[in-house]
């Protein structure tokens, strides 16, 4: 018997429509020629907690305290999540037992790999193992990849990659979040790469709160020349005085004298320079760029993108989402016409500006890595089950394909300099020749103002000028913008462009940033779960907590550079150059040498009593007493009341929350 152990029924179901069904069991599908389809339900296997590996067992509770800190395991222990985890592994195994050939059928990334690799090194299996490399779940692609499966040794250090990463965040995140629960006497969470990202926020909001507006004035004239009307800025870096160190006038008696010695004055063109330039389509969409386009087209967070995209996936519309390369296969162009064709009766709209002979540069086999570009697939059934959001993001990934074949924006960049009364004074804009791709495309939102494009007129150096009116226009320098969702993913992707060392800097922009495609989105929500972050409509701010938590903690643990040479050499483990032992190695001396300087710390935090629960809409009231002590951890029950004034036990050490009983004692217990 063959067995393709899929990441998720989803997947396994696509598997065996292709190969063929004969008859669907209890936790697997038979197919025909001997082959069963059997499936996870992502991971099946969870990390022992550190309470294991200092002799309690499993699911005691034991005493936090900082004599037995850093746990650095010799021997990793792994066990089922849960029963149905448990369940489906006991199949699993069975079916293992009595196979000549595995095929691993997990997601087509590090962790997919990892995810399957781990079951069959927890049954201890050492036969034949291949690997199916999916794409995407349609039709042709399982086809086209039952056709290409390959020795699953080759994607081994995918498997260690996805294993180092698992490890580094259990050593890094249990450790610290245990030292310095125990050092401020309250559940402080630290994570390798949530404590940077909550890093990111708090200095943009601090930087935001302590901004000092400055005043600042622009000096303008309207501008007559025989061919139109455009409006000139005085260049202020040419004056002698009246201006700060960036060049920005501040002397508000200046820019009134220099604007009436130009009004209704005659002048000269001393400089044109026009530049023919062209723009091509953006290349398609990865996951990063779509969650960004979406949290600023549509207001939707990180997550909600990736789940929509994920479910548009399993209904067989698109290809994998967690992709970090926008690239194509150079075969598939040949191919692209019959899919622009097919996707033309689903949405028409922006399907005439595609021209098949226009090859893109997304175009370059060689430039892809594990995955592609989020393309649509052929296979459209599904489209008419599509809920609202669905279709939205479906028909956006659409129109990212017609941009492939689509015209380059073609433009003339304009720039003048005149003089009037011995003054400076600058214009620039564009002149739009072919509107080309913009005509269809969707502007995404920028971290900053965009530049204006305005229309020059032709004009020629010498050329006579006057002044018709000219003013002052009092300005206030403004403060960086908030992040949102898409631009808080874009900075984790992009880290280096928030370091200030040159060095750092230089070896970052060639790296992963922090986080990766598939987990950035679940480390936002993890931050807003745990109140360091919230939404406010599209901005993403850092709360009290959020910011007192950053205030006490090290650089060494908060600093994005040290988590993003991380991830750099976790690439490196994955193309087969690093190693997992040094990798460890280096997570175990970091944290022995944190866990010494937080012995030696003394922490004062808030206390308990003062954070304000706002998950799962309840409100405590504004009146609260205590309570009987918590069955689960034994600290103190704080009694409150919700919203609609029905009273609950809240236990601010362990999160947990109980109705009463008839006895008014804890009872059924619940979680925010």
């Amino acid at each position: 018997m063959k067995l393709f152990i899929a990441e998720k029924p989803s997947m396994a179901t696509a598997i065996a429509e292709v190969i063929g069904i004969n008859k669907r069991s209890d936790g697997c599908i038979e197919c025909k020629n001997n082959i069963t389809v059997t499936w996870c339900f992502g991971h099946l296997l969870s990390q022992a907690m550190p309470g294991e590996y200092l002799g309690y067992k499993r699911g005691e509770k034991d005493k936090w305290s900082m004599e037995p800190l850093p746990v650095i395991p010799q021997k990793w222990i792994v066990f089922p999540k849960d029963a149905s985890s448990g369940k489906q592994l006991k199949i699993i195994k069975d079916l293992i037992g009595k196979t000549s050939e595995i095929i691993n059928a997990g997601d087509p990334d590090r962790e997919g790999q990892l995810l399957v690799d781990e079951i069959l090194e927890y049954v201890k299996y050492k036969g034949k193992t291949e690997r199916l490399w999916l794409q995407s779940l349609d039709k042709e692609n399982i086809e086209k990849a039952l056709k290409n499966v390959r020795d699953n040794k080759k994607y081994y250090p995918f498997m260690v990659s996805a294993l180092s990463r698992q490890r580094a965040d259990w050593l890094v995140g249990l450790n610290l979040t245990r030292a310095y629960t125990v050092k401020s006497g309250r559940l402080i969470t630290v994570g390798r790469v949530q404590t940077p990202t909550l890093n990111l926020v708090v200095e943009r909001d601090l930087a935001i709160e302590n901004f000092i507006p400055k005043d600042y004035f622009v000096v303008w004239a309207d501008i007559d020349h025989k061919n139109g009307r455009f409006k000139a800025t005085l260049k202020p870096d040419l004056l002698e005085k009246g201006i700060d160190e960036e060049n920005r006038l501040i002397d508000a008696n200046i820019t009134e004298i220099i604007s009436q010695a130009v009004k209704n004055k005659t002048g000269k063109i001393t400089g044109v320079k026009n530049e023919k330039k062209s723009q091509d389509p953006p290349m398609p969409f990865m996951l990063s760029s779509l969650q960004k386009f979406a949290s600023s087209a549509w207001n939707w967070s990180a997550k909600k993108t990736l789940d929509t995209l994920q479910a548009l996936y399993e209904k067989k519309l698109t290809s994998y989402p967690r992709t970090d390369c926008p690239y194509l296969p150079e075969e598939e162009f040949v191919n692209a016409g019959q899919l622009v064709n097919k996707l033309k009766t689903i949405l028409p709209a922006g399907s005439n500006l595609v021209n098949l002979n226009i090859k893109h540069k997304c175009w370059n086999t060689k430039k892809i890595t594990a995955h592609t570009g989020i393309v649509p697939t052929k296979d459209t059934t599904a489209y008419g089950s599509l809920n609202t959001d669905e279709k939205k993001l479906y028909e956006q990934i659409i129109l990212s394909f017609y941009l492939v074949f689509a015209p380059a924006y073609e433009y003339v960049a304009m720039s003048v300099k005149l003089n009037i009364s011995n003054y400076i004074f600058t214009a620039s804009g564009t002149q739009v020749l072919k509107q080309g791709f913009k005509a269809l495309a969707v502007k995404e939102e920028k971290d900053g103002e965009d530049a204006q494009e305005n229309s020059l007129p032709p004009m020629a150096e010498g050329d006579a000028v006057k002044s018709s009116d000219a003013g002052v226009d009092a300005k206030k320098t403004t403060p960086p913008s908030r992040f949102t969702d898409g631009t808080l993913i874009d900075a984790m992707s992009h880290i280096y462009k928030y370091i200030t060392d040159e060095e750092s800097k230089k070896i970052l922009k060639e790296t992963d940033g922090i986080g990766t495609e598939a987990t950035r989105a679940n480390i936002i929500e993890e931050l807003v779960k745990r109140e360091f972050l919230e939404r406010k409509g599209k901005q993403i701010i850092s709360t009290a907590q959020g910011k007192e938590i950053i205030g006490y903690l090290p650089a060494s643990i908060k600093d994005p550079v040290l988590t993003a040479k991380w991830e750099s050499y976790l690439s490196e483990i994955a193309a087969g150059t690093g190693n997992i032992e040094t990798f460890l190695k280096n997570q175990a001396d970091f944290i022995r040498i944190e866990i010494e300087k937080i012995k030696g710390l003394t922490i004062s935090v808030s206390k308990s009593d003062n954070y304000k629960p706002k998950s799962g809409g309840f409100k405590p009231s504004s009146k609260s007493k205590s309570g009987p002590a918590c069955p689960s951890c034994k600290a103190n029950l704080v009694i409150l009341k919700t919203k609609n004034g029905k009273p609950y036990f809240r236990c601010f050490e362990c999160k947990s929350c109980f109705w009463p009983d008839k006895n008014n004692k804890p009872g059924i217990k619940w979680s925010v």
